[in-house]
């Protein structure tokens, strides 16, 4: 039986051969949104190739901050007490500016305490703590957020 993901594949492939890059693109991000996002890797290849070929250079630069949000995700998928991948996804979130979506990946990321007492695990923990109360401050000033981020004892 063959893979979801391969119907897609053969589906995208049939529209960018009859030049159809509106309905190719259409058909990416729908499957983006409903398929699970581990099989989707060679979705995101042939995605931003497609914006390569076709696109400008606002969609190439879409499909390579899709691709490396998807990268991020499963990164921290497999080790969610990887503070330094959780900062760069942090990041990355940031400079797309969708403030609820920023907002998720902050409380995800300190939803991961660290499991031992010992300094050197709960420093970049802390680390991220404070960047969230900063950017909830002075990015998104919402000063009610702020009180919570710094009053979070581990249950949102």
């Amino acid at each position: 039986m063959r893979r979801p993901s391969s119907f897609f594949v053969a589906f995208m492939d049939f529209e960018e051969k009859c030049k159809e890059t509106k309905r190719a693109r259409c058909i990416y991000k729908f499957v983006f949104n409903h398929i699970v996002k581990r099989r989707a890797k060679d979705l995101y290849r042939k995605f931003v190739a497609l914006e390569k070929w076709y696109g400008d250079k606002e969609g190439i630069e879409d499909a390579i901050v899709g691709k490396s949000l998807y990268q991020y995700e499963d990164e921290v998928r497999k080790n969610p007490r990887n503070y330094y991948m959780w900062f760069e996804y942090i990041w990355l979130e940031e400079s797309v500016g969708n403030k609820e979506r920023i907002r998720e990946v902050y409380v995800r990321a300190i939803a991961n305490v660290p499991p031992a007492e010992e300094k050197q695990y709960w420093q970049r923990y802390i680390f991220l703590r404070i960047n969230y109360a900063l950017y909830e401050d002075l990015d998104a000033q919402d000063i009610e957020r702020t009180r919570d981020v710094y009053r979070y004892s581990g249950d949102y």
